[in-house]
């Protein structure tokens, strides 16, 4: 039975304790497999490796990425023949940057068909969040799943973290319909951040403190929520938190600061996307932003476009549909030689009726009611209350309407009142950027 048909099951018709028994032959499957410990082994040993060598194999993947998108994959080679670039003959990043012309998510949703290794069958697919305003479904190898975890294991041992005993607590809620849930497959627990109130505190605490989590995994905005809660409600956690892991949002100083208090560590940030192009680490901070080093192994990421900070990468771990020279809708400022700030769509909040803090992550993965929306932008000015602008693909019917309302309020868990507004167009920044969410209150 392949990786694909085990995942459907263990996810869609595992019972909790059903979970809780087949977790570890699950999770060995993971921990086990032979591409994840070539990889994990390999980023170990990378760590003692000069700035030449991780140069050197960063430029061998890239060649290799680029050969094997030119044999196997139409547009590339389409698109190479016409820019005069050989990915056989080509010596120098540079020469990649200047020759190889960039592609953005329009490129890629125009050209889809195009842009799959055909040769590769056992793959799954990736939906990115609406951040940008419009969806991308890529497709991965199983391979990129074992790699994907690799990277982000090996970045969190890098801070204590061991796969084969330690387990992690995740502070996010898009995974789950329920308050708290468990995931063997990684050794995980979980608290929904849309579900988490004042009043369902305590249980929520009582089910971290039963399970005894060693690591905290989460987007800032769902791990500050939860901590206001521990300090609101005079809460205690049994056993000490290690350390915290960031994902997803942009990270404020007055969250980084008072969840570090809150749980006695610190904090560290990793940078990631759904198209599998970048991996960057937080390895310092500036005024309490986290720079980011970008992993040499995983891709090639530069900087550029019209306004020459947008975030450009060529991801090395996906042969299904490798993304190369792909401009994300992220800012990239440089601060010093290979570390960056990075700079995102979902900076900021939603608040619910009781107070309860959903990150405008929640709503970036949605369902395909959202087949019907061109592009969509959120709004709040009031707490509990939220305005959901829709330019639509074609006149929807009253139905199609109520149907978009009752889906963002079932995944506010009933504590957002939405109303949908039919517009022609979404608003940009003064300097032409879309931003998800135009308007945010405090808690």
């Amino acid at each position: 039975m392949n990786a694909k048909i085990l995942k459907n099951i263990y996810n869609n018709y595992f019972p909790e304790c059903m979970k809780k028994c087949f977790g570890g032959i699950i999770r060995k499957r993971l921990i086990g497999n032979q591409t994840f410990l070539i990889t994990y082994n390999e980023l170990v040993e990378s760590e003692s490796w000069t700035e030449e060598q991780l140069k050197a194999k960063q430029f061998d993947l890239l060649k290799q990425t680029c050969i094997s998108a030119y044999e196997n994959i139409p547009f590339y080679k389409k698109e190479f023949d016409a820019a005069g670039f050989d990915p056989n003959k080509f010596e120098s990043l540079e020469e990649f940057s200047a020759k190889v012309p960039m592609i953005d998510k329009e490129i890629v949703l125009q050209n889809m068909d195009h842009m799959q290794n055909p040769n590769i069958t056992d793959d799954y697919p990736a939906t990115t969040g609406g951040s940008s305003g419009t969806r991308l479904q890529v497709n991965n190898a199983w391979s990129t799943f074992y790699k994907e975890n690799a990277f982000q294991f090996h970045f969190w041992s890098l801070f204590g973290y061991d796969f084969k005993k330690h387990k992690i607590l995740l502070l996010a809620g898009e995974e789950s319909e329920s308050l708290t849930s468990l995931s063997p497959l990684y050794n995980m627990i979980r608290v929904s951040g849309r579900h988490l109130n004042p009043e369902n505190m305590e249980i929520a605490v009582n089910f971290v403190n039963k399970h005894k989590p060693d690591f905290i995994v989460g987007l800032p905005s769902a791990t500050y929520y939860f901590c206001k809660q521990l300090v609101g409600g005079g809460y205690k956690l049994i056993k000490p938190i290690q350390h915290v892991f960031f994902r997803s949002e942009n990270i404020s100083p007055k969250q980084r600061k008072f969840i570090e208090e809150t749980l006695g560590c610190k904090c560290n940030a990793f940078y990631g996307s759904t198209e599998r192009i970048a991996w960057g680490e937080e390895i310092d901070t500036i005024d309490g932003i986290p720079v980011y080093r970008f992993n040499k192994l995983y891709g090639y990421t530069e900087t550029g476009g019209e306004d020459g900070i947008s975030l450009i990468s060529t991801g090395f771990i996906n042969p299904k549909m490798p993304l190369i020279r792909y401009k994300t809708d992220d800012i990239a400022v440089k601060v010093s030689e290979d570390r960056y700030k990075v700079e995102g769509h979902r900076t900021a909040c939603l608040i619910g009726k009781n107070d309860e803090s959903f990150s405008v992550e929640y709503f970036c993965h949605l369902e395909e009611t959202f087949d019907l929306v061109d592009k969509y932008q959120l709004d709040q000015y009031k707490k509990g209350e939220l305005i959901v602008n829709i330019v639509p693909r074609k006149p929807l019917s009253n139905k199609e309407i109520d149907n978009i309302k009752q889906l963002f309020e079932k995944m506010s868990a009933g504590c957002l009142d939405v109303t949908i507004k039919i517009v022609d167009h979404v608003e940009l920044t003064s300097r032409g950027k879309f931003k998800l969410l135009l308007h945010s209150i405090e808690a």
